[in-house]
Parts: structure tokens; C-alpha cells; sequence
């Protein structure tokens, strides 16, 4: 049986457990004033759940197709799934936002802070952009025909390549066959 604490030891384990909640703290305080900040600076909000959805849709498509590659039945519900499937595709995702396109975000974010004074806005159809939302925005369309990729990886039909080639023939030639090397880089491979 565990004898009871003495007012000492019962004041100090409160002040060693304060002491560690603001240490750990001024972390959280830190994230959460940049967090914030950027959303004061930037009214993002929707571009954000934009670029979330598509990076979510994008795993969810391409552990789908690693799922046909190994011609194991698409069930998420199933714990046999999940056994069989390795984590290389949410590897690859936790890679890919937290590096490749954090990073660049920041850059960027800081840039039009400190350099810009988030003077520069510009607007493209109906949205009034700055550059990290811009940034943002960019990524969630790589995410958007990614989504497309992993379809067609899978054995679909990838309908945003088909699209683009049917509005290729609009383009004049040489910007077609940009376009066309672009598109078809994948098959010469």
C-alpha cells in the first residue's frame, strides 16, 4: 500500500508538473500565435480544405491503386485490408506535404511578410489571391490531377488527360507539343 505524500512532496510534484506544462507549452503557444497570424494575414480557409480534400482523396486513390497492383480487393472497412496493404503510399503523403509542399509554403509565406508587406494580391477568375494562398491553391490542383494519375494507375480511365487533349487542339502547335510531351511523358517511359 502506497503510504500517503507529505505536503512537500505533494507541492512539489504540482510545481514540477506546472513548470512542465509551460515548458511544453511555449511550444504550443508559439504554433498556435504563427497559426493565428497566418490566418489574420490570410483569409485561406477554403483554399486550405481545398488542397486537405484533395490530399485525402489522392492517398485514399492511391493506396487503391497499390491495392490492384497487388491484386488485393479494395475493402478499408476489412482489418485483412489493412494487413496486406503496406504504408508506403501514407509515407509517401506524410513526405510530400510536410516537405515538399510545407516548405515551400513557408518560403513563400515569409517572403510576402517580410519582404512584400502582403502588398501583392491578384486575382484569377473570381479569387483574390495572395502568394501563399496561390501556393496553396497550386498544390491542391498537383493533389487534384494526381487523384487523376492514381485512377489510371489503377486501370481507370484518367478523363482529365482525355479533356486536356481534346482542349489541346485549340492550342497552336507549339504549345500543343509542350503540352503533349508533358501528357504523354509517362507512357515513354
Amino acid at each position: 500500500m502506497k503510504e500517503p505524500q507529505t505536503i512537500k512532496e505533494y507541492t512539489t510534484e504540482i510545481i514540477s508538473s506546472l513548470v512542465a506544462f509551460i515548458k511544453c507549452s511555449k511550444i504550443y503557444l508559439i504554433l498556435a500565435a504563427f497559426v493565428s497570424w497566418f490566418f489574420s494575414t490570410y483569409p485561406i480557409e477554403k483554399i486550405l480544405l481545398f488542397f486537405f480534400i484533395m490530399t485525402c482523396l489522392d492517398t485514399i486513390t492511391k493506396v487503391h491503386a497499390i491495392a490492384k497492383k497487388k491484386k488485393i480487393k479494395f475493402n478499408p472497412f476489412r482489418k485483412i485490408f489493412w494487413l496486406q496493404i503496406e504504408s508506403q503510399g501514407l509515407k509517401l503523403m506524410g513526405r510530400k506535404i510536410f516537405l515538399d509542399y510545407s516548405i515551400p509554403i513557408m518560403m513563400v509565406f515569409f517572403v510576402d511578410t517580410l519582404i512584400f508587406k502582403n502588398a501583392i494580391h491578384f486575382n484569377v477568375l473570381s479569387l483574390n489571391l495572395s502568394p501563399p494562398a496561390a501556393a496553396i491553391l497550386f498544390f491542391g490542383c498537383v493533389e487534384f490531377w494526381s487523384i487523376f494519375e492514381n485512377i489510371e494507375e489503377a486501370g481507370g480511365v484518367n478523363w482529365l488527360k482525355k479533356a486536356s487533349n481534346w482542349f489541346s487542339g485549340f492550342l497552336p502547335e507549339k504549345w500543343q507539343n509542350v503540352l503533349d510531351k508533358i501528357l504523354n511523358k509517362k507512357d515513354e517511359v
